[in-house]
């Protein structure tokens, strides 16, 4: 999995998986925002913290607590960016150097052993224009999954962006290329492009904003 991540993620961009096992390796603050949670949310919050810092270590960043922004978004030190995603068995993040203002990236992961669940929640994952646009497909449960974390990962670059939370009835997702590719547009005429990957049952997907805009960092949990 973490070969497959590193090939989806663009130049400059770092990546990190992990397995979700336990809750140590917090440092700081971190363990106070979790603190109230349950044991299986603290293990796969401190699993993502734990990928975050790998990630930064390898673009030159500082090891240190990595806190939140008021959407829920990590916070990344200053003059780095990054997001971070997680599962119940996995979790994973990106970090990069925030000195180019042209892209914002995220990442999203779905673990979902049984994919028909899309199926059932269709109608929260794609609008009437794109059940248009896919016709038979649009009941597809693994290009539902596709729409669905494509959609995901571009909520997190947009909703900081907006400093607003952006709802999946306000994205349209297109698919291009060779049907792994994703070309999502929200409010304002925003772009997001994303590639994604199953690595067994667990998809992949790396997003990047398309326009030059004024760089925040990405939302995650």
């Amino acid at each position: 999995m973490r070969g497959a991540l590193s090939e989806l993620v663009p130049a400059g961009v770092a990546s990190a998986v992990a397995a979700v096992s336990s809750d140590h390796g917090l440092i700081g603050d971190e363990s106070v925002l979790i603190a109230r949670a349950v044991e299986s949310r603290r293990c796969e919050f401190a699993a993502g913290r734990r990928c975050a810092r790998d990630a930064l270590r390898a673009v030159g960043g500082p090891a240190v607590a990595i806190g939140r922004g008021p959407m829920g978004e990590p916070r990344f030190p200053d003059a780095f960016a990054g997001a971070i995603t997680h599962g119940s068995r996995f979790a994973a993040a990106i970090a990069y150097p925030a000195f180019d203002l042209t892209a914002d990236h995220a990442v999203d992961l779905v673990d979902e052993r049984d994919l028909g669940v899309f199926v059932e929640i269709a109608p929260t994952v794609i609008g009437d224009v794109e059940r248009y646009l896919y016709g038979a497909r649009a009941t597809d449960a693994m290009l539902l999954a596709g729409v669905f974390s494509a959609k995901e990962a571009a909520i997190k670059i947009l909703s900081p962006r907006l400093e607003r939370y952006v709802d999946f009835k306000e994205l349209r997702a297109v698919s291009v290329g060779v049907g792994d590719e994703f070309l999502v547009t929200g409010p304002d005429g925003q772009r997001v492009s994303s590639r994604s990957r199953f690595v067994g049952d667990v998809l992949l997907t790396v997003a990047s904003s398309c326009l030059p805009q004024p760089r925040r960092s990405c939302a995650g949990v």
